[in-house]
């Protein structure tokens, strides 16, 4: 039984419950959509989305016409991507060797930064065994002290994501891109209310509707 916490991290309760506030958030995520049109240049081959959430990007890849399927932790989360009609399992990224399935391009957008730094190891492990002679994983993750990270009191000592970036460095991977995008609410309340169902009371001052947000792409081959 997972031990769930509030905010968006390996174990948010919410992440295991509402689906569909997760949803609303993935999809005013990155407004401009810049993450899809970098990420569709570089996806070959057989694809695994590592974290696929309900399906933003699984979505996108079949829409293009690419084969890919997607694995995630919660059952909530996978089964919003299965009502959409979406190639999506249940699977812990702890575990995903699992699958007995090798994939040539593997991507995971804003997933490995959540995990502990005492399994995180395990699950970068775990997806470097799955990928084929000469593949490639992509990751999407924040840039340290953008507006967004900030907002969500993501930048003390202790969750500073610099730390997080010197530990991709040192397993291999290089930032490729920074791409400056932003969120896409309505309303700048309706902002604010996902955030605080997400993250609770470090939410403590408004979240403007087009909220900036700096995003990375790095690459591991």
């Amino acid at each position: 039984m997972h031990n769930h916490e509030k905010g968006l991290n390996w174990n948010s309760a919410s992440y295991f419950t509402q689906s569909d506030v997760y949803d609303l958030f993935a999809q005013k995520e990155d407004a401009p959509g810049l993450v899809w049109t970098e990420l569709k240049k570089r996806l070959t081959g057989h694809i695994l989305d590592a974290g696929c959430g309900t399906g933003k990007y699984l979505q996108k890849c079949k829409d293009d016409g690419l084969d890919a399927q997607g694995v995630d932790r919660s059952e909530s989360q996978v089964a919003f991507a299965l009502n959409k009609g979406l190639p999506a399992k249940v699977c812990d990224l702890l575990n995903i060797q699992e699958l007995n399935i090798k994939f040539d391009t593997i991507f995971s957008c804003w997933v490995l930064g959540t995990i502990p730094v005492s399994d995180r190891n395990l699950a970068l492990a775990q997806l470097k065994a799955c990928l084929n002679k000469k593949g490639v994983i992509y990751l999407i993750e924040n840039e340290p002290f953008c507006d967004f990270e900030l907002i969500r009191g993501h930048n003390s000592i202790i969750n500073n994501s610099t730390i997080y970036e010197d530990w991709l460095r040192k397993k291999g991977f290089k930032k490729e891109l920074t791409l400056n995008s932003q969120f896409g609410f309505d309303t700048d309340e309706q902002a604010f209310q996902v955030f605080n169902q997400i993250w609770g009371n470090r939410i403590k001052e408004k979240v403007p509707r087009n909220l900036k947000h700096d995003i990375s792409l790095w690459t591991f081959e």
